[in-house]
């Protein structure tokens, strides 16, 4: 399972640091994604797939935590190569823990498609710092003509700008009209493997699905291992009764050892 995740080069970890979000072209091996990719398919067809029940809309499925019941989204999720990529990506380097991870599904929609709702992944996190981001690797083509996912801009200098989800048309930025002013990330297109990551405050958004095919993806979260628990609500964290005050020391959200590895051939590119 070695050598599946490829290393950051420095450019792109100067980009991340800069503008709070970054395009990593071929950060997983082909084959090992077309592994994941067959495994995908055997879950969605299977009638006992776990937890792969609709959510916000009639399209979009999720399915948690899947690494710890497959060795194969565990050899992305706890690769110490991506570990030791996301402590480069944050300041000073810091020991990490995994959040969660989630098998992310969007079948094509058949009706107009919502715009995509601005949001940050911090807001609704009981953390008592921002030192968290989130990896998010394709297991299929998408193309930005069918919808995608936008950041604002070094939107991830302006701190915590509140939640959504709570009132009518509460994107963020129609909270913050400011906004505008940042632009957003141009339109990505994926192939199996790239990826995107992003920092915790950084405003983003999803597109609904206008292919012909579903688009899946892996995504799981890194925090800082000495962030703490503010003991705010939050509906998957208050059952774990976590002690306010002190570090996130739970199953949940275990240790991931980082070391380096040699970067394949390519990587020097990156999205601007």
């Amino acid at each position: 399972m070695s050598n599946q995740i490829r290393s950051l080069t420095e450019a792109e970890v100067a980009f991340f640091r800069e503008h709070g979000w970054l395009h990593v072209p071929g950060l997983a091996a082909p084959s090992f994604i077309a592994r994941l990719a067959a495994k995908v398919a055997v879950l969605r067809g299977a009638a006992s797939a776990p937890a792969m029940a609709p959510e916000t809309v009639a399209s979009y499925t999720r399915s948690g935590r899947v690494a710890g019941s497959d060795p194969d989204f565990a050899a992305a999720v706890r690769s110490p190569v991506m570990a030791e990529n996301a402590a480069r990506l944050l300041p000073g380097h810091p020991a990490l823990r995994l959040r969660l991870d989630s098998l992310i599904v969007r079948d094509p929609v058949t009706s107009p498609a919502d715009p995509p709702m601005f949001h940050q992944d911090l807001a609704w996190m009981p953390m008592d710092r921002s030192r968290m981001l989130t990896v998010w690797l394709a297991l299929a083509e998408v193309r930005a003509a069918d919808g995608g996912l936008w950041f604002v801009d070094r939107s991830h200098v302006y701190g915590n700008l509140g939640r959504t989800w709570v009132r009518p048309n509460d994107d963020l930025r129609n909270q913050h009209a400011w906004l505008a002013e940042l632009g957003l990330s141009p339109p990505l297109d994926f192939a199996p493997g790239d990826a995107t990551i992003h920092h915790s405050l950084t405003v983003h958004g999803v597109d609904e699905n206008r292919g012909a095919a579903p688009r899946i993806a892996l995504a799981w979260t890194y925090f800082d291992a000495a962030t703490l628990y503010t003991g705010a609500p939050h509906e998957e964290i208050d059952r774990l009764n976590l002690e306010p005050g002190r570090p996130f020391e739970h199953a949940e959200f275990p240790l991931v050892d980082a070391e380096p590895a040699l970067p394949r051939q390519n990587s020097e590119r990156i999205s601007t």
